[in-house]
């Protein structure tokens, strides 16, 4: 599989199997030297068996490719989400990493995340902080809700070092201001 002039290899023993509305995937993976994509598990009706999705040093340059952005983001993902009941009213968990994530260039350091999704609630649980190699510089914590149109969001954004450093906003004000210094409490 060639992918952005990119040469990307199956893995030997991968299977795919159908039949009585289950798809059983056993380890397929696509894979090159330093990342991979990993597929296992069953897509079933049954809300006991998962399909796990595994990722690993997938870079954030292919959102932009997938969709044009604003803003250039960059890092590696790593993740693991676990899918159930795909057939019928799915539900996904996992957590991920982001290694060294930036915008535009400029760089924040290493997000660290877990999340939860059921489409018989419709609420997506999101934890997920930000850490810049020293302190845990932002934390973003709640839910949204699929289903209300109103007030969907219920987050609580908390900067627990001390402070969110205000040059962190740079790549959004840029063209506008060329100095932003000190930290502000978020809570």
């Amino acid at each position: 599989l060639v992918f952005r002039g990119d040469s990307l290899l199956f893995t030997e023993g991968d299977s795919l199997i159908m039949g009585n509305g289950v798809y059983d995937i056993r380890n397929l993976m696509i894979q090159d030297s330093i990342r991979y994509v990993r597929l296992d598990g069953m897509i079933a009706k049954d809300k006991k068996i998962p399909l796990k999705l595994s990722l690993g040093g997938i870079s954030l340059n292919l959102l932009d490719d997938l969709f044009p952005l604003i803003y250039q983001p960059t890092g590696l993902v790593n993740a693991e989400l676990e899918m159930y009941s795909l057939l019928y009213k799915p539900e996904i968990k996992g957590v991920s990493r982001i290694d060294s994530f930036a915008l535009d260039g400029y760089g924040y350091g290493d997000i660290y995340s877990k999340v939860s999704w059921s489409q018989s609630n419709g609420d997506l649980a999101l934890r997920a902080s930000l850490w810049d190699g020293v302190d845990t510089t932002l934390t973003l914590a709640g839910n949204y809700a699929t289903e209300d149109k109103k007030s969907p969001l219920d987050f609580d954004i908390l900067s627990p070092s001390g402070g969110f450093p205000l040059n962190y906003a740079y790549p959004f004000v840029k063209t506008t201001l060329s100095v932003l210094e000190g930290k502000v409490n978020l809570e």
